[in-house]
Parts: structure tokens; sequence; C-alpha cells
């Protein structure tokens, strides 16, 4: 439809696009063979002039100016141009007139993903679908109008393929300044102090926030941050600096806490204390012992000369207290015990089967040692054998 140069039977017309009609649009231009309607072709914007092909009348005249813009041409009577101008105005009024009268309109948001230029699919209230081009300069979640009725086949009213809608613009963006505001937080359950949170701000950024000293879970926490307002809005009113937290009882989902300090270390002494032990069973004079001490430390002590098991032996050693404890009176460590002179005593065995004079036999006696004796010449096996021992 848009040329430059006509096919036979049609001439070529100028064609001003109205203000608030884009590409894509649909609008009704006066002809010399009535009213037509053209889309307008991409690239053209409000303003712009462009050229389409119309059907020429039987007696052909300069091409006319569609919306009452001729062209810059020479006009030879321009009375009568002027009101064969306004006829056509008055016309073209009555024609839109009666086309808005059987017109309805129908008002869509524009779906998430559409963009100017895409085609949809709308979905009239009379049932029949219709297929639309997003208009330049609108885009999703916009509204826009379609204007559609049910006679089709009218010539005057658009098809439904092509429904004409009326844009929504919306309004031009505020001029903006910058404000410093301060926005109080409560420290999350679990977080102390030196740890890092994330915090969305009301100005829909998120920033990481450490923890400062001697805060923790429950505190309150100011935070400063900038917010673009309105240069009209009232300015708000900052929290005085600076903020001193103080606990709060926080919600039964986020128990507050109160972490345990350890004391702090008591001075301590050293004190010289005693410590009583029994030489173990086995054990004899020269022999040496491990003895685990009360201050945690073990040592390795030499059973002194004419001590042996089942005596008392007392061993000294150091042990760390507190300054203000009270001093342990030291154990006096009692004289060793004397050895007792050994027992004479004797032990009957009978010589066994088998053993005769000379021969040597093992015998265990009552102190729990044994010896080998000899067989007296003369005795032999079933005899009673003497022997002395100490006890």
């Amino acid at each position: 439809m848009y040329q430059s140069s006509a096919p036979p039977g049609h001439q070529l017309m100028s064609v001003t696009c109205p203000n608030g009609v884009f590409a894509g649009q649909a609008i009704n231009i006066n002809t010399p063979s009535g009213l037509m309607q053209i889309t307008v072709p991409q690239g053209i914007n409000p303003g712009q002039t462009f050229q389409v092909a119309v059907p020429a009348p039987a007696a052909a005249q300069a091409p006319p100016m569609a919306m009452a813009q001729p062209l810059p041409m020479p006009v030879p009577n321009p009375h009568a141009l002027a009101q064969q101008q306004q006829q056509q105005e008055l016309d073209f009024y009555h024609q839109q007139q009666a086309l808005a009268a059987q017109q309805q309109q129908v008002r869509i948001t524009i779906p998430q993903g559409v963009v100017a230029g895409n085609k949809m699919n709308v979905n009239l209230p009379t049932g029949k679908q219709v297929q639309v081009t997003v208009p330049q300069g609108m885009s999703a979640g916009m509204q826009m109008t379609i204007n559609y009725n049910d006679n089709s086949s009218a010539a005057a009213a658009p098809p439904p393929q092509q429904p004409s809608y009326v844009p929504i613009v919306p309004p031009a963006a505020p001029q903006m300044r910058t404000e410093k505001r301060t926005v109080e937080i409560e420290i999350p359950h679990g977080v102390k102090s030196g740890n890092q949170i994330t915090v969305n701000l009301p100005n829909g950024k998120t920033v990481k926030v450490t923890v400062p000293k001697g805060m923790h879970a429950g505190n309150k926490l100011t935070i400063n941050y900038e917010m673009d307002v309105p240069t009209g809005a009232v300015q708000q009113p900052a929290i005085p600096q600076p903020f001193v937290p103080q606990p709060v009882a926080p919600p039964p989902q986020q128990p507050s806490y109160v972490p345990i300090v350890p004391p702090a270390a008591p001075q301590m002494r050293t004190e010289k204390r005693t410590v009583e032990i029994e030489i173990p069973h086995g054990v004899k004079a020269g022999n040496q012992i491990t003895v685990n001490l009360p201050n945690g430390k073990t040592v390795k002590v030499t059973v002194p000369k004419g001590m042996h098991a089942g005596n008392k032996l007392t061993i000294n050693y150091d042990m760390d207290v507190p300054t203000g404890a009270a001093p342990v009176a030291p154990v006096a460590a009692p004289p060793p015990q004397q050895k007792t002179q050994p027992e004479k005593r004797t032990v009957e065995i009978e010589i066994p089967h088998g053993v005769k004079a000379g021969n040597q036999i093992t015998v265990n006696l009552p102190n729990g040692k044994t010896v080998k004796v000899t067989v007296p010449k003369g005795m032999h096996a079933g005899n009673t054998l003497t022997i002395n021992y100490d006890m």
C-alpha cells in the first residue's frame, strides 16, 4: 500500500500522521473515493508525512491531503479549495460519529513479556477473538483500550483483526532528590558481636552489616541509608545519634540469651603438702614405684631401706591453691616401720613316689617361696621329710 509510484487505476496521496498515533495503529482517511482505513507504517512518528496509494476517481485532480493537512502546492482557487476542505472535514466528522456509535470498547492489561510491536490475541465480550499489535511506547503492565463492533463487514468500522486503540500514557516521572534516612532493626537470634548479617533496606537495596562489639541478639541496631524521594515530599526527621542499644525481650520463637562468662582465674599460691601411701604387695626395699599425687602429677619413688610391702610411705609434694584458701596442715610423716625378725618354722612333706635317696625335689613353702631339697641318704618314697624355713 505504501510505495513511491501508484499502480494503474490508483494515485498517490500524502498522509500526515496525527498526534498520539504511532506505527501499527489503524486510522481512517478521506480519499477522493470516500472513507478508507489504513495502518500507519513502521518508522512513522506523529507529525511525519508518508504516501499511500488510493483508488483514483474518474476525473482525478491533484492528490488531496488527508486529515485536512494539504501538501504545499499551487492552489488555483483558494476559496473553492477551502470550501472543499471544510466539507471534507464535516463529512469525516459525521462518519467518525457514526463509527463511534457502532463501536464498543474493552480495556486490557498488556501481559508480562509483551513489548511494543508484538502481536497478541484478545478475547472480546462478543466471544470473538482478534489479534492486536502493541503500539510503540507501550509495554507489559500498561493498559490499552480496544474499539470493536459486532458488524465486522461495515465499511466504516475497523475490522476485528485490526481494532483501534487508545494508548494510555504513563505520567512523567517526578523530579527526585536523595534523602538521608535511618532504619532500626533487631539483631536476629543466634547472632553475636562480629558476625555479619544481610539487611533489606526500605529503598529496595540490601546491605551486609557487621554487628558492633558489645551487641548481641535482641539488641536494636540503627542503619543509615539513602532514599530517592520526590522533590516536593516532606523530609523524614533523622533519628538522633548516637544510638545506645538496650536489650529487649525477643518473641518466643527467637528467645534472647545471656552469655555465661567464666569467672576470672583466682590468684594462686604454692603450698607444701604430704600424702601417705601403702607400699604395694610384692614391692621391697630398693624397688621403684610410680605414685599419682593429688596435684595431678605423677612421681617415681624408691622404697627406702628397711621398708617392704604393706608399710606406709609418706611423700611430700607442692599444691597450687587460691590465695584466700585456708592452708592445709602438713601431715607428719610416720617413722618407717622396723622390719620384724623372721620366725623359724618347719614343715613336713612326704617324699613323692619314685624318689629315692640323693634325688632333688622342689618344695613350695608356706611363706610363698620354693626351695630345692636333696633327699637324705637312707630315705625313700613315702618317708616324711622335715624342712626348716623362715616366715
